[in-house]
């Protein structure tokens, strides 16, 4: 073989070496991000989001304000169809309100656990949303709420709830918290708008009265356990917030019976 005929195929197989790794990533790149993950927020719980990747569709899942007057909520997408060539997520489909939605997404780093990406297309509408465009890292996690559900006594507290005598929760397999609050020695129970926890990540909306018209309120927390007892931390710019509660027997909440239970 002459030099130039030796050059030519050392570009072929280097050609086609690139190519089979191109397609290999590519190729791994869709067996990994199938599943769910968090995008912890490390300034903010408050603005962490969920995305859950299946085969071919995407959904987000985050708190939103709303307005004053409602306060905020939880907020699922539609299912968005999605692909992924070389290392860019192409994410596009119509919102709940039938906005167009379209997202590119630069893979830089991503294995079973965690992943590092950068936003490189946000547009509603054909509209670029700038402030989306960032860098950011996720970490894969699944749905938990296996390990809240039951009855939880309150131990420890820099909330408003130092104010009262004792307070109880009991995390249900809906999706609901019934906190059983006792106040100059009377006992009252509460059932809360809702709860979500992926890892361990939890946030839940809840009202701080009874009036119905009042806002919802939103508050996330990442926790660790410790056998029978759980340390939230709560980060929310310039505020922190930390709960302990430890696990009771459910024998153990006040007898109340369903029609006792004041809506929050």
């Amino acid at each position: 073989m002459n030099k130039r005929n030796l050059i030519i195929a050392s570009i072929i197989i280097l050609f086609a070496t690139t190519l089979f790794s191109s397609c290999n990533k590519e190729k791994k790149y869709k067996e990994l991000i199938v599943g769910t993950w968090l995008n912890l927020n490390e300034n903010d719980y408050n603005s962490s989001s969920i995305i859950t990747f299946n085969e071919s569709k995407a959904v987000f899942q985050n708190a939103y304000y709303v307005s004053e007057s409602a306060g905020y909520s939880w907020y699922a997408s539609n299912a968005f169809d999605y692909s992924i060539e070389k290392d860019i997520i192409t994410i596009s489909g119509k919102t709940e309100s039938g906005i167009d939605f379209y997202s590119e997404i630069r893979i830089d780093k991503l294995d079973k656990n965690e992943a590092s990406l950068t936003t490189l297309a946000y547009t509603l509408n054909e509209v670029s949303m700038p402030d989306e465009l960032h860098s950011f890292n996720v970490t894969n996690v699944e749905e938990n709420s296996v390990a809240l559900i039951g009855a939880w006594s309150l131990v420890e507290c820099n909330c408003e709830s130092d104010e009262l005598d004792a307070v109880y929760y009991h995390f249900q397999e809906n999706n609901k918290v019934v906190s059983y609050e006792k106040y100059n020695g009377e006992w009252t129970a509460y059932e809360h708008e809702s709860y979500y926890c992926y890892g361990n990540f939890l946030g839940w909306l809840y009202k701080n009265s009874t009036n119905v018209n009042d806002p919802n309120i939103f508050e996330a927390y990442v926790f660790e356990k410790d056998n029978d007892k759980m340390t939230f931390t709560g980060l929310h710019g310039d505020i922190s917030r930390t709960i302990i509660i430890e696990k009771i027997d459910l024998t153990e909440l006040p007898t109340t019976s369903k029609s006792e239970i004041i809506e929050r």
